[in-house]
């Protein structure tokens, strides 16, 4: 069942589809046809500023996990043989820096219903009962209602396949720098805590502090452009803008936390 058949979320979808449409119309005289996905690109960018503070909250806890990180494995050291210690003055140190090991995780969840209704606008063919005017435009001759696989099918002509070459080696980028760059803030985490089984633990959970993912989990990133064609192109735009955004805020903001290696301390 769509979700967006129930009241609250199909009035939310309405509002953002007419704020888009409401935008397309004005950039008309400058934008020609091209105006819906001009208005997509600003939509996307203005969602993105707008869950700003999320991304901020997000950044500025996994500083401070790596912050903390040398006083945790001082703890580790001093209470080796004792885990019930080790696991209480671990949640002390925590609370006293106001840390939490999930604190990087929940503001990008927070994100996500918000970033459902807008791509929503670009993927349903009607809203309120009416067309989805936004999929009948289109950008040098890529409709936005048509996904680029629906295209490859029918034929490309040299202008689709330009867009198509040029969106995917543009993704093919975003995703590696996410990919590697994600690689390194887990490796960063894992080194900052402390790691692996403490002799006597009930379980190794008792003394790590930060969940550590697979190595698999970040060629999630090259998800994008499997997103972008076979989704409409509209779609393909807002996901294409929003990961590009997306990793430059995390790496911009990750860097205007760091601080400088704090002295070990217990």
């Amino acid at each position: 069942m769509d979700p967006f058949a129930f009241p609250p979320f199909a009035l939310a979808l309405e509002t953002a589809y007419s704020a888009v449409e409401t935008l397309s119309t004005w950039l008309t005289p400058f934008a020609g046809g091209s105006s819906a996905a001009f208005a997509i690109v600003l939509v996307t960018v203005a969602v993105r500023v707008a869950l700003l503070p999320l991304g901020v909250i997000a950044a500025r806890s996994a500083a401070a996990m790596r912050r903390i990180g040398p006083q945790l494995r001082a703890l580790r050291a001093r209470h080796a043989k004792n885990p019930e210690r080790l696991a209480r003055e671990t949640g002390e140190l925590m609370r006293r820096e106001r840390v939490s090991p999930f604190g990087g995780f929940v503001p990008l969840l927070a994100q996500l219903p918000v970033v459902g209704i807008v791509y929503a606008v670009f993927t349903h063919p009607s809203i309120a009962g009416h067309a989805n005017g936004l999929l009948a435009a289109s950008l040098v001759d890529v409709p936005l209602g048509r996904s680029l696989l629906s295209l490859v099918g029918g034929g490309l002509t040299p202008t689709q396949l330009g867009v198509l070459l040029a969106g995917l080696a543009a993704l093919v980028v975003v995703a590696e720098v996410s990919r590697r760059w994600g690689a390194k803030q887990q490796a960063a985490l894992a080194a900052a805590q402390p790691a692996g089984p403490v002799k006597g633990a009930a379980s190794p959970q008792t003394v790590r502090s930060v969940p550590q993912l697979p190595a698999w989990f970040g060629f999630l990133s090259y998800g994008t452009l499997i997103g972008f064609v076979v989704v409409p192109f509209a779609a393909g735009i807002f996901m294409a803008v929003s990961a590009a955004w997306g990793i430059s805020e995390r790496m911009l903001l990750t860097r205007h936390f760091a601080r400088p290696t704090a002295p070990t301390a217990g």
